[in-house]
């Protein structure tokens, strides 16, 4: 019973999460059937985030390789903004 409260809590902060650098939630499946390559399944909680057409980061460094310096500032810059949001919210749910 705590890991469903802890992923009802996970699923309340997402949710909350409306900004540009952030991949939306969209929504959650509490009874998902996961198959495995081998054919077995189990029952899982499956969530449904935005699709991010240009892909994630990592696929984007692995195919153009090393950023220049320029690159990184804007991409940490979005970082830090996406981060800043996510805590205002947290602190907001504690206080």
């Amino acid at each position: 019973m705590k890991k469903e409260a802890s992923v009802e809590n996970e699923v309340k902060t997402i949710s909350m999460l409306d900004h540009q650098n952030i991949i939306r939630f969209e929504a959650v499946n509490w009874d998902a059937t996961y198959v495995k390559k081998n054919g077995t399944t189990y029952q899982t909680i499956a969530f449904t985030m935005e699709y991010a057409e240009r892909g994630n980061l990592y696929e984007y460094l692995d195919q153009t390789g090393a950023f220049s310096e320029d690159v990184v500032r804007t991409y940490f810059k979005q970082l830090i903004e996406g981060k800043d949001v996510w805590l205002e919210i947290f602190l907001s749910l504690l206080f």
